[in-house]
C-alpha cells in the first residue's frame, strides 16, 4: 500500500496519496502489530505530515493512532457558537 502511495504521488494524485498513506498509518495502530508493519506505518505518518507519538507503551506510532491528550483536546474543540 505503500508503494501505491509512490505511484500515486507520482502521477500527481494527491488526494489518493494522502489516502493510502492514511490507510497504511492505520496499520501500525494495533497493539499487535508486528513491528515491521509499525515501522512501515511511521514512514507513511512521516510522509503525509501526520506526526508520530511515543504511546504508552514506549512503542512509536502514527500520532493518528493514539488518543490526543487533554491539552490537544482542549486545543481541538476551540470556540463553538451555542446551539
Amino acid at each position: 500500500m505503500l508503494r501505491t502511495a509512490h505511484a500515486h504521488r507520482a502521477l500527481g494524485e494527491d488526494d489518493e496519496t494522502t489516502q493510502a498513506l492514511s490507510e497504511v498509518e492505520q496499520l501500525g495502530c494495533d497493539e499487535t502489530a508486528h513491528a515491521l508493519v509499525v515501522r512501515v506505518a511511521t514512514v507513511a505518518a512521516s510522509e503525509n505530515g501526520s506526526g508520530l507519538r511515543r504511546g504508552d507503551d514506549g512503542v512509536l506510532r502514527p500520532a493518528s493512532c493514539l488518543e490526543p491528550t487533554a491539552e490537544e483536546e482542549e486545543e481541538e474543540e476551540g470556540w463553538r457558537p451555542e446551539e
